[in-house]
């Protein structure tokens, strides 16, 4: 259990983050006596929210502090990963979960990388990882997936995910808008 001095860092560091003040908050963390999971975390979150780029390389330096990340260090990275746009270091940390860490990827991991997938115009792949899930797939899985096929103009797989997403929201009229806009171009 974390001592209150450490958390009141860490509320301290969370709080400036929030305000956008990402300087005031790596000031913060950089002060701190002691940084535990919650701590990394939390500058991660603030890195992966505000400057994408910084969050790899604190990730790293998480480690070499002798602190294993968890399942949402991960989830900040991948979070960077999809603002800035890099597939290649998405796939790298969602396959270094499970090999390096033994982490098992969540739902969130799967949709982030699929997403990613998607905007970067690889739909098959994005539409494999979200059938190969070891979860179901929900609206927001086929929303994105319908999303990047809009981008990239696939009907036929837009259709399927419209599909989807109908099934399994039959009250929402978006996937219909999507699937003709893609019609009409």
């Amino acid at each position: 259990m974390p001592s209150w001095d450490l958390v009141a860092w860490t509320l301290l560091l969370t709080a400036n983050a929030h305000c956008g003040e990402l300087q005031a908050a790596q000031e913060v963390f950089d002060l701190m006596p002691d940084r535990d999971i919650l701590a990394w975390n939390a500058m991660l979150a603030a890195l992966a929210q505000q400057d994408h780029g910084e969050s790899f390389r604190a990730l790293e330096l998480m480690c070499l502090d002798g602190v294993n990340p968890n399942e949402f260090s991960f989830l900040n990275v991948l979070l960077a990963c999809s603002h800035i746009g890099v597939l290649v270091a998405a796939r790298y940390y969602f396959l270094a979960m499970a090999a390096d860490h033994c982490l098992a990827p969540l739902k969130a991991h799967y949709l982030f990388v699929a997403d990613l997938l998607g905007r970067s115009g690889l739909l098959y792949e994005s539409e494999e990882l979200i059938h190969s899930m070891p979860f179901a797939a929900d609206d927001v899985a086929w929303g994105s997936l319908l999303g990047s096929c809009n981008v990239h103009l696939d009907e036929k797989r837009a259709a399927r995910a419209a599909e989807k997403i109908v099934k399994l929201n039959p009250d929402i009229s978006s996937p219909y808008v999507l699937l003709s806009n893609i019609c009409m171009n």
